[in-house]
């Protein structure tokens, strides 16, 4: 019952994580990261999936053994971040509140993003 509970609360971390690719307000890398720990708990053949897939894989991997991620993904992330976040911004500027938001959200996962260990050149 408890691998499967793991599995089910996995999938949705792992469809939470997709939205937030594309949706700036959700953060992927928590909900991707919650995904592996929870397939590894309840679903190894899930877990083993998620770490070869091509996009997820390697960072997966690298933030387990605490090498970090590279410098220039957390400079991709952060430019794509704030792009959608200003393109956001563009579409909903008369809503003081969803603004506001929008930009605590960004701030936030600037620095969640900014406190992740950077890889360094030999890893």
């Amino acid at each position: 019952m408890k691998r499967a509970a793991y599995t089910v609360l996995g999938v949705i971390a792992v469809m939470l994580g997709a939205v937030g690719i594309v949706l700036p307000v959700m953060p992927t890398t928590p909900f991707i990261l919650a995904a592996a720990a929870l397939f590894s708990a309840g679903n190894p053949r899930m877990h083993n999936w998620l770490v070869k897939t091509k996009h997820f894989g390697p960072f997966i991997e690298n933030y387990q053994n605490g090498k970090g991620v590279p410098k220039s993904l957390k400079y991709k992330t952060l430019a794509f971040l704030w792009i959608m976040l200003a393109i956001s911004m563009f579409f909903t500027y008369k809503n003081s509140i969803l603004l506001l938001i929008l930009i605590i959200v960004g701030i936030l996962v600037s620095i969640h993003v900014l406190s992740i260990k950077t890889q360094t050149s030999d890893c």
